[in-house]
């Protein structure tokens, strides 16, 4: 495991981009942050608690869950950990940002009338999908003071549509993925400490839900990504794991990592040389990157080289 970036405050949300360079969020400090070669950053402010991202087909927009704001508290051991939503008005939406300018566009409004409780992750639905093209995003559902907002999964068209599409979710979805061919959408669920799966009938329209796994206390589960070869990696918390899955829920490996939080997981999608040698992403060597949120670092991992991708 080789280390990419450090002091990042709680980094979420990793996309690679077309020039090998890493995006990243910094939930703790409301930014999208672009990490490139040696390590050096560039930094775009999105206020609103910024979250999981995804990357649009054109390489130069993400598309950014606002989770409405959290607070964080460094504990004695110097790890960032996450905490509740302080304003109850303060409900989350999505945007699209560009990397270049660091524009926004406003996809669904937060605020009071959002109708989102706590965006977390985001995935992009391709046109050939049964959901046709938009993005499935996961609510988490807020944690407040006094209770739990219910989660939801939801739809957000390209034509602006909004469909919650599974509602109340209350085992709070957090990660999300789109199988390869597009027809079934995987979702974790972090205080169920379950993974479920749904196929996809139509844009905003799910199946039944078939639960591919259930983990052991006191496992939580975070992002996910769908590996190259079509299995599931969970970003595993509170035991510091990456699990990986069949999509039929088999625990094909385990892979410990130095943080109790690591949030999120992507998989270099290039497969030239595009990036050249000033890239920090190799591109086409099956390279994975990991946020680590508590300990605030992003790391890179020669995924092929494991050899557990089976």
């Amino acid at each position: 495991m080789e280390t990419v970036a450090t002091g990042l405050a709680f980094p979420e949300g990793p996309v690679v981009l077309p020039d090998g360079s890493v995006a990243v969020v910094q939930m703790a400090a409301d930014l999208v942050t672009v990490i490139g070669p040696e390590g050096r950053r560039r930094d775009l402010p999105c206020p609103g608690g910024p979250n999981g991202m995804a990357l649009e087909p054109d390489g130069e927009h993400v598309i950014v869950c606002l989770n409405g704001g959290l607070s964080f508290t460094r504990e004695p051991s110097g790890l960032l950990m996450p905490g509740i939503a302080e304003d109850p008005s303060a409900r989350g939406g999505l945007v699209r940002m560009s990397l270049a300018t660091g524009a926004v566009e406003v996809l669904i409004e937060p605020g009071p009338d959002s109708p989102a409780s706590g965006p977390n992750d985001v995935v992009w639905s391709p046109p050939e999908s049964p959901g046709g093209e938009g993005v499935w995003f996961t609510d988490l559902g807020r944690r407040l003071a006094d209770s739990l907002e219910p989660g939801a999964l939801f739809w957000r068209g390209e034509a602006g549509e909004v469909v919650r599409a599974a509602y109340p979710r209350v085992g709070r979805p957090n990660g999300i993925a789109l199988s390869r061919d597009g027809v079934t959408l995987f979702v974790t669920e972090s205080l169920s400490a379950q993974v479920w799966s749904w196929p996809v009938l139509g844009p905003g329209v799910l199946g039944e839900p078939t639960m591919v796994r259930q983990f052991d206390a006191p496992a939580r589960l975070d992002g996910m990504a769908i590996t190259p070869n079509g299995n599931l990696l969970v970003a595993t918390l509170v035991i510091g794991e990456l699990t990986l899955l069949s999509p039929t829920g088999e625990v094909l490996a385990r892979l410990e990592v130095d943080d109790p939080m690591p949030t999120n997981v992507v998989f270099d999608r290039a497969v030239s040389d595009a990036g050249g040698p000033q890239s920090i992403s190799r591109h086409g060597a099956e390279q994975l990157f990991v946020t680590l949120g508590s300990t605030g670092r992003l790391v890179r991992l020669d995924w092929a080289a494991l050899g557990v991708d089976r």
